[in-house]
């Protein structure tokens, strides 16, 4: 249930409902529309989102859905129901119109796309209309509607005997108009032309007795008479008994088709609606693409954990005027139940309300919501809202009756099924006293373990956190500096009004302000300037993080170039020794053999031997010092700072959860993990969903994701993943190919494969000399992600086809 009864007014459902009857293309979809209602049942609020997400998607990927623009023949069809009655010949073109996009509807979905959209498959094959009913009312009418001469053989010679006195009586005419032009009777220019559905010719009143005749008709002037003349009178006569034969042959020829048709008049109804539905269906993907809206994660409980919510027509509002919209980020659950929202006027606390409001009615009633994919969204019973005066002189109810109203009804409505939203609790009278009401109220709201969200400018209510189970603060950040509301939710601590501050930027007198400030008292004062101090100075460490995080992703970079860079300059130094050692090396070779010569020409000469073995022992000492000399080194990196060095993340080891942020295998893109079955891992990256071994996966800080602006729903990189994902095959033939050709195409093959995490693939490329089979494989040893490949088994391709494993 929903409270009170105007909630869609309220909270602006009514202009999207519009938007939604504005997007469909045939009158039979609106009482569909009209019908759209709030369901708290888990299973129809999912179909109908599963629904609409795969006709979104259907509309963003294909080109050519057909037309669902039906027109409304139902009451035709009824009346036919009755025997012996036949369809109305204008009828014909409108019925043959809808049995064609009937039929051309169960042709779209095919095998493959019923596959892709089943949903929408099952209800186009629950249609089922005769394919004789088509062929023999395309035997009736022609393309433009009209009863064909054909559509019958009595027909064809009634219509052929019309023409034939047609061009008679037409002759004669002419005969007689020629003869009256020369005597002057008729006007100048004058033609044969038609009076009471016959064929006359116009003669000057004057001489109308001269042509002997039936006058059918007089101009406006009196100047001019219309003529049957004698000659063509009977002729006239039998034209007229043939065309009311015509009228026969046609009612008895609608005849026939109504007694075809009256069989099929359930199938054919049945199908009209479920074209509408199609239609309706349609119209809500199109508003859901027109705001940017997608399905969430829906969960079977009360539930929020939204990222990236924006109010559907605050977007098209700013979107018109080329201006963002402040995205809302909220978690509501059994532990943080109640949201109190504090700060400035006009700083977005009724916008956050009605966000909510509205997105789950949405969500609630089968429609995609703005928000991102990954969200969560759970189920209410109820939604209770009050925002807005209700004050009436008819029911003797002020602005606080009103309030107070509404929330007699909701502490006697309320219970853990609900989710209560409050504009200004405990306003129109007295403060101190109406935010003791307030208190009490949210406390009994607590004590049901209701779901709800209050703003409020009352101190006493933002206290309540540490004194309330369930309660938590929430702020709408203003910027001090520039005095501007920046539309931004921040939970956990509540926010000032800014009530003096906002009083000087608009120019209020400065006494008014400075004895505004004596009457309110110190400790209010105190409690104001306290949460402004703490929120200067929250920005400013924010600021100051964000330069300390910029300036150490610097420094990081530059240590890491810096050792880069040395590691460089010693590897070459280590070169550089080396070969200078193998030059020495080699002259000392040369030179021993000189030495050796040397001894020779000394025994040749007869020297002293002990003087010659001396000098040798001195050059192999040299020799083989050089030999046994240590390589060089790499010199140490100079001492860094304990300071500057990189702190060692810390690693949580737990298993992985929905919800955990994650990476997968080397790539650097971050995204949530939304299903974890077995060995079986669900992860979404922005708008994309990916199955993977949950071992590749890798959990990730969520403190360490850098954010990034939404991206469009219509998103490029998600249209191209899909599609290589659908065309990709498991194998990959290059049979015929050149080398240079097969190689860039096994090149191509693996990367595809390795994008969509397919572990094996198959490459045919024939017996034959091996040469194909040579070149393949030969290329497979140089791509890294290759694990192994072998032939397939000998009972099938064997040697011809190439098994590949990836890592």
């Amino acid at each position: 249930m929903v409270y009170p009864d105007n909630f869609e007014q309220k909270c602006g459902f009514d202009r999207i409902r519009k938007m939604v009857a504005e997007a469909c293309t045939t009158p039979l979809a609106l009482p569909l529309v009209n019908n759209i209602a709030f369901s708290d049942r888990f299973e129809t609020v999912n179909q109908q989102l599963d629904e609409t997400e795969q006709m979104r998607n259907l509309l963003t990927d294909e080109s050519n859905y057909p037309s669902t623009d039906l027109l409304d023949v139902l009451a035709e069809l009824s009346r036919l129901r009755t025997p012996g009655t036949f369809v109305e010949p204008e009828t014909l073109p409108d019925l043959g119109h809808n049995l064609s996009l009937i039929a051309n509807a169960i042709a779209y979905f095919n095998e493959t796309r019923a596959k892709k959209y089943p949903l929408l498959a099952t209800q186009a094959a629950s249609t089922e209309v005769s394919p004789e009913l088509v062929f023999s009312l395309n035997q009736i009418i022609d393309e433009k509607g009209l009863i064909r001469d054909t559509a019958s053989p009595e027909l064809g010679r009634i219509r052929k005997d019309i023409r034939k006195k047609e061009a008679s009586v037409r002759g004669k005419l002419e005969s007689t108009l020629a003869e009256a032009r020369k005597a002057g009777l008729t006007p100048e220019n004058s033609e044969p032309t038609l009076r009471n559905g016959r064929l006359v010719i116009p003669v000057l009143s004057n001489f109308k007795r001269k042509i002997r005749g039936f006058v059918h008709d007089e101009s406006a002037t009196g100047q001019t008479a219309y003529i049957e003349p004698e000659a063509v009178f009977e002729t006239n006569n039998q034209i007229r008994e043939l065309e009311t034969e015509e009228v026969r042959e046609i009612i008895r020829i609608l005849t026939r088709f109504a007694d075809q048709l009256r069989p099929n008049l359930d199938n054919i109804a049945h199908a009209m609606q479920i074209l509408a539905s199609l239609d309706f269906i349609k119209a809500k993907a199109r508003v859901a693409l027109k705001l940017g809206a997608s399905k969430p994660v829906v969960v079977n409980r009360p539930y929020i954990d939204w990222l990236d919510a924006v109010h559907p027509l605050l977007y098209l509002t700013l979107a018109a005027q080329s201006k963002p919209v402040e995205p809302l980020n909220l978690k509501l659950d059994s532990n943080d139940r109640i949201l109190i929202i504090s700060g400035p006027n006009a700083g977005g606390k009724s916008v956050c309300l009605k966000t909510v409001g509205l997105l789950q009615y949405m969500l609630q009633c089968g429609l995609p919501v703005p928000i991102r994919p990954t969200s969560e969204a759970g189920i209410f019973g109820k939604i209770l809202l009050d925002i807005g005066d209700e004050q009436s002189l008819d029911n003797d109810l002020s602005t606080y009756s009103s309030h107070l109203m509404a929330m007699k009804h909701f502490v006697e409505e309320a219970d853990q099924n609900t989710l209560f939203l409050s504009d200004e609790m405990g306003t129109g009278t007295e403060p101190r006293l109406g935010g003791a009401i307030a208190e009490a109220i949210i406390e009994r709201l607590s004590e049901r373990q209701s779901i709800g969200l209050i703003t409020t400018h009352y101190a006493s209510l933002k206290l309540l956190e540490k004194r309330v189970n369930g309660v938590v603060n929430g702020a709408m950040l203003f910027d001090a500096r520039k005095m501007q509301p920046l539309f931004r939710l921040q939970t956990g601590r509540p926010g000032s009004s800014f009530t003096y501050e906002i009083a000087r930027k608009i120019g209020f007198p400065a006494d008014l302000i400075d004895a505004a400030t004596q009457k309110s008292g110190y400790d209010q004062l105190s409690f104001e300037e306290q949460l402004l101090q703490l929120d200067l100075e929250k920005q400013e460490l924010d600021k100051k993080r964000k330069q300390i995080e910029v300036a150490d992703g610097l420094l990081s970079e530059t240590l890491q170039k810096y050792s880069r860079l040395h590691h460089e300059i010693e590897t070459a130094r280590g070169e550089i020794l080396k070969k200078a050692k193998t030059e020495a090396l080699d002259i000392l070779a040369g030179a021993n053999k000189l030495i050796e010569n040397t001894v020779s020409e000394i025994k040749s000469v007869k020297a002293e031997k002990k003087q010659t073995l001396v000098i040798r022992k001195k050059l192999t000492q040299k020799i083989d010092q050089l030999k046994t000399a240590p390589e060089a080194s790499p010199s140490p990196l100079p001492p860094i700072s304990e300071s500057l060095k990189p702190k060692p993340v810390p690693t949580d080891n737990r298993p992985l959860e929905v919800g955990d942020f994650v990476k997968m295998g080397t790539q650097e893109a971050v995204g949530q993990l939304v299903s974890l079955k077995g060995n079986d891992a669900t992860v979404m990256f922005d708008q994309v969903k990916l199955q993977t071994d949950p071992r590749k996966l890798k959990r990730v800080d969520p403190k360490t994701i850098k954010k990034t602006p939404p991206k469009s729903p219509s998103n490029g990189q998600q249209a191209d993943l899909e599609r290589t994902l659908s065309e990709f095959k498991l194998t990959l033939d290059v049979r015929g190919k050149s080398g240079e050709e097969a190689v860039q195409m096994v090149l191509r093959f693996i990367d595809e494969a390795t994008l969509l995490h397919i572990r094996e693939i198959r490459i045919l490329h024939g017996k034959g000399n091996g040469i194909l089979r040579t070149l393949v494989r030969d290329y497979l040893r140089t791509r890294g992600e290759v694990r192994s490949w072998r032939d397939d088994n000998p009972d099938q391709a064997g040697a011809g086809v190439t098994l590949v494993t990836l890592k």
